[in-house]
């Protein structure tokens, strides 16, 4: 799924830009903004959802 910028963030994680493929962490309830590379024609795409899941967590 690819969200243009000026789009809520949905998800929580690790989005790319579709045409330079920078990475960018994003939390939701944020705006993505434009690339930082400046890709006119560019939209995020999530590549790594975050797991705040407590089982993932690693044992103490």
């Amino acid at each position: 799924m690819n969200v243009s910028p000026g789009s809520n963030v949905e998800v929580d994680g690790i989005y790319w830009c579709t045409v330079c493929k920078t990475p960018a962490l994003f939390e939701q309830g944020k705006v993505f903004p434009a690339c930082p590379n400046l890709c006119s024609k560019g939209h995020w795409e999530l590549v790594l959802p975050s797991t705040n899941d407590s089982a993932a967590e690693a044992p103490r």
